[in-house]
């Protein structure tokens, strides 16, 4: 018996059925892939979908689209509903004021004002929020950050660390917030009592922050309305109803 013959047409046949099977062996392959990633992405649209979810969740109330609509930060900032879901900063923001808005006294906000340089026209610094309170104007710097965050007073950046050890450093917002206020005092005098506020995410976990000024305070979102209620508690008026319209008036063409 021809063995190799026979082991010749064998191989010969089985090339036969690879060459025939091929461009079908191909196709399942190409769909096995297609099904690999489509759900590997799905996955991680899931747990995507789930965190920011949670990230909503923790940095905006609940509220809807009707009542939104008829708050002061809409109708200052004229943000949309979707613009302040989707956009972290902007959410954040609106999570500070709506603590804010709670603290009792004669009181104004303003949302995202541009105070030019009175010595010079062409810089202007950008100002999250200002408080204007009877008892003091209180200037504050939202920093919607997740992770444990590192400083002090001196330093020129900040430390934002994950979970997942990766870092992210940032300008000082201690500095930041003292910049802000330094240009607001060119326009409002030296006499007006102005607190710094520096607000982080409630997933900010604060470590090591050295802070020596009694005017400054560094807080978690959850920690904002009682540390300005401790601030005034201690505090006589100073501004009338007035005096707070008027600093509101000449700071609304500023503001974004």
């Amino acid at each position: 018996m021809d063995y190799t013959a026979i082991y010749v047409n064998t191989f010969t046949s089985l090339l036969e059925v690879v060459r025939v099977m091929l461009p079908y062996i191909i196709i399942a392959i190409i769909i096995m892939i297609i099904k690999s990633r489509t759900s590997k992405k799905n996955k991680n649209k899931g747990y995507n979908k789930e965190y920011n979810r949670k990230q909503n969740k923790e940095i905006t109330p609940a509220i809807d689209k009707t009542d939104y609509e008829q708050t002061e930060y809409f109708k200052e900032t004229g943000t949309t509903y979707e613009e302040m879901i989707m956009d972290k900063g902007k959410a954040g923001e609106y999570a500070a004021f709506r603590e804010l808005q709670l603290i009792y006294g004669e009181k104004k906000f303003l949302f995202n004002v541009y105070v030019p340089d009175p010595d010079n026209n062409t810089k202007k610094t950008e100002i999250d929020i200002v408080m204007l309170h009877e008892k003091g104007i209180f200037v504050i710097e939202c920093k919607n950050y997740n992770g444990w965050i590192y400083g002090d007073e001196a330093s020129e950046k900040w430390c934002q660390v994950f979970k997942n050890k990766k870092k992210y450093f940032f300008y000082n917002p201690i500095k930041q917030n003292y910049r802000h206020i330094q240009q607001l005092r060119k326009h409002i005098g030296e006499d007006k009592e102005i607190y710094s506020i520096i607000v982080f995410g409630d997933g900010a976990t604060l470590k090591d922050i050295t802070n020596s000024n009694n005017n400054l305070k560094i807080v978690n979102k959850r920690e904002l309305r009682k540390t300005v209620v401790e601030i005034i508690g201690k505090k006589q008026p100073i501004l009338n109803k007035d005096e707070i319209k008027k600093i509101y008036s000449n700071f609304k063409q500023m503001q974004w």
